[in-house]
C-alpha cells in the first residue's frame, strides 16, 4: 500500500496484511494493481511508526496486539467486533465470538482467553467436559480405624478448580484428611463411623460444576456382631432403647451397634454369647 496524507502528500509506501491493518482511522481503496490507503492522521499521530496502532482514549498498542483475545488498550478498542469481525484465523486457532484469534487449545480449557469468554461457552463446553472419574474401593465399605483414598481424575487438557464435599459440605485438609494436587487425591485416615457419608469430586469449568460422587460406609461392628430377626425385632428395639439390656444386646448386636446404643463398657466378643463387659 502507498499512503497519504489528507492533502494527497505520499507519506509511506509499505506492503501490509490487510485483515491485520485495517483500522478505523483508515479508508482503503482497491484496485487490480494497487491499495491506496488514505490516513485520517499524519505519520507522527500513529505511534512509534506503522508496527502500532493508536488506541480511541490515549496511548499506543502493537499491530500484533490486536484481536489477540486481550484488551491492550484502556478502552478495549483492539478489541471490538468492528475492528477483528474480518480477521481471519488459522486452522490452529479459536475464533472468538467478536473476531479475535486466540490458540486452538484454548477452547474449553477452563481459562478465558477471549475477552468476551466465548472460548468457554458452556454450549460447546458440556460436551467436551465429561464428569470426573472418581475412583474408589469397589466394595467401598470399610472398618474403624482404616484408611480411605480416592482419586478425581480430568482430562489433561482440562484445567478445572477441583472441590471435595462429604454430603454436599466442602472438606479442608486437617490431621486426618490429607488432599493433593496433580493428582487431585484425598486420603482420609483412622476413619470412624462419622466418617461415612457421600463424598463428591466437584470439577468447576468457567462457573459449570461436574460433578462425581461415591458412597462410603464405616461398619461400626466386628463380623460377628450381627442380629437374629427369630428373637428379636432389632428396630424397635434401638427405638425402645432396650440395647443396655443383656438379652436383647445379644441378638440385636449390629443394630444396636450402627445405632450406637451398646453401653461404652460392653464390647464385642465373637467367643460365647456374643457381648461381654470389659
Amino acid at each position: 500500500c502507498i499512503f497519504y496524507s489528507r492533502d494527497k502528500r505520499k507519506l509511506k509506501e509499505i506492503s501490509i496484511l490487510i485483515n491485520k491493518m485495517h483500522q478505523p482511522r483508515f479508508i482503503l481503496f482497491f484496485s487490480s494493481a494497487l491499495c491506496l490507503c488514505f490516513a485520517y492522521e499524519e505519520i507522527d499521530e500513529l505511534c512509534n511508526g506503522w508496527s502500532q496502532m493508536k488506541c480511541w482514549s490515549t496511548g499506543c498498542v502493537k499491530i500484533s496486539d490486536k484481536c489477540n483475545g486481550k484488551r491492550d488498550c484502556a478502552e478495549g478498542s483492539d478489541e471490538t467486533k468492528s475492528l477483528c469481525q474480518t480477521v481471519i484465523c488459522t486452522d490452529k486457532e479459536f475464533k472468538c465470538d467478536y473476531g479475535a484469534c486466540v490458540p486452538g487449545q484454548s477452547k474449553c480449557n477452563g481459562i478465558m482467553e477471549c475477552w468476551d469468554g466465548s472460548d468457554e461457552r458452556a454450549e460447546i463446553c458440556d460436551n467436551i467436559m465429561a464428569s470426573p472419574i472418581l475412583t474408589l474401593d469397589a466394595n467401598n465399605t470399610y472398618m474403624p480405624g482404616s484408611s480411605i483414598a480416592m482419586t478425581c481424575a480430568i482430562p489433561a487438557k482440562l484445567k478445572p478448580t477441583i472441590t471435595w464435599t462429604k454430603d454436599k459440605t466442602p472438606l479442608l485438609a486437617t490431621d486426618r484428611l490429607e488432599i493433593t494436587i496433580e493428582p487431585h487425591t484425598l486420603v482420609l485416615s483412622n476413619v470412624t463411623v462419622e466418617d461415612s457419608g457421600t463424598y463428591s469430586c466437584i470439577a468447576k469449568i468457567f462457573g459449570n460444576d461436574h460433578v462425581n460422587e461415591k458412597r462410603v460406609i464405616i461398619e461400626s461392628h466386628k463380623a460377628d456382631c450381627i442380629d437374629n430377626k427369630y428373637f428379636a425385632n432389632c428396630q424397635l428395639i434401638v427405638r425402645a432403647n432396650y440395647c443396655y439390656h443383656r438379652y436383647y444386646q445379644k441378638f440385636c448386636c449390629k443394630s444396636c451397634s450402627e445405632n450406637e446404643k451398646l453401653p461404652k463398657e460392653v464390647q464385642v466378643d465373637p467367643i460365647g454369647d456374643g457381648i461381654r463387659k470389659l
